[in-house]
């Protein structure tokens, strides 16, 4: 059964419009408004396009995990924006950058969809794009690598740089976060 949440085709404009909303069967999906309850809709992960009815769309309206998204040879953290928002799904109000630059078609990149569906490449992948060049990779939701100071590559968990990785993928932990070596591990656990 389809758990569609508006009766008035308003409602659904004003809260839908412009918004990242996740489907049970297309994945997350970036939507605009065409013409009463047709709405013009982009599946992130495979950037197809079409207008179809939203109430047929089977939107899920569960809330979505953010996180690091990797796009170009960059990431960046995101999360929410503390505020009241009159918009279902994610939208240029209310998610942010907390670290790295936020680009402003965020919204409609496959970057996006990998990141709230958790899909990232292998630490073993991560590390490769980063020895290889300046670069920054996330592996996980919420754990990144980067070498772009050149040379050394560091550990980033949730925006902050807390150690740095040897070429044989041994994990040095600064001190200050050594609390963090439990959930690295379980990042490294979770991808074997």
């Amino acid at each position: 059964m389809n758990e569609f949440r508006y009766d008035r085709v308003q409602d659904a404009s004003m809260q839908l419009d412009n918004t990242v909303m996740m489907t049970k069967e297309r994945g997350p999906i970036y939507i605009t408004s065409y013409d009463g309850w047709e709405f013009n809709i982009q599946e992130l992960l495979s950037y197809e396009s079409e207008v179809v009815d939203i109430r047929e769309v089977g939107l899920t309206f569960e809330p979505m995990l953010l996180g690091y998204v990797n796009y170009g040879h960059q990431v960046a953290y995101l999360g929410r924006r503390p505020r009241r928002m009159w918009k279902a799904g994610l939208s240029h109000d209310n998610i942010r950058a907390i670290s790295g630059y936020l680009d402003d078609d965020i919204l409609t990149q496959s970057a996006l969809g990998k990141c709230l569906i958790n899909d990232y490449p292998s630490l073993k992948e991560a590390f490769d794009s980063c020895y290889k060049r300046n670069t920054a990779f996330a592996f996980n939701r919420d754990i990144a690598l980067s070498s772009l100071d050149g040379g050394v590559i560091d550990i980033e968990y949730k925006g902050m740089q807390i150690g740095n990785i040897s070429e044989d993928l041994d994990f040095l932990i600064n001190d200050k976060y050594e609390y963090l070596t439990e959930v690295l591990m379980e990042a490294i656990n979770e991808e074997g």
